[in-house]
């Protein structure tokens, strides 16, 4: 893999720019966050698009969307479950288990 990730860091650069060209007001960002698997591979490259943004990246980034995943199918559960009368789904409040 380290053979290829100057490749795969320009690959990052590109796409980076040419998301930077469809942002229509780059100074009303405010904090940009890294999620999914390759957030490690976009980091440098949204510092160099960005340098004036506060950037995060989430705590274990590639399970980032399994986890909202999660947690819209638990609000999802729990609201279905109100509405029939029964009780909330554990877990639904928005907490990971």
């Amino acid at each position: 893999m380290k053979r290829l990730l100057p490749l795969a860091e320009t690959v990052a650069e590109q796409a980076v720019s040419t998301m930077k060209e469809w942002v229509e007001a780059p100074h009303s960002l405010q904090n940009i966050i890294l999620v999914g698997g390759g957030a490690f591979l976009f980091r440098k490259a949204v510092k160099a698009a960005f340098p004036k943004h506060r950037i995060h990246e989430v705590k274990e980034p590639m399970f980032a969307n399994v986890r909202g995943f999660q947690l819209a199918g638990q609000n999802y559960a729990s609201s279905k479950m109100t509405v029939a009368g029964k009780e909330k789904v554990p877990g639904a409040s928005g907490e990971l288990e």
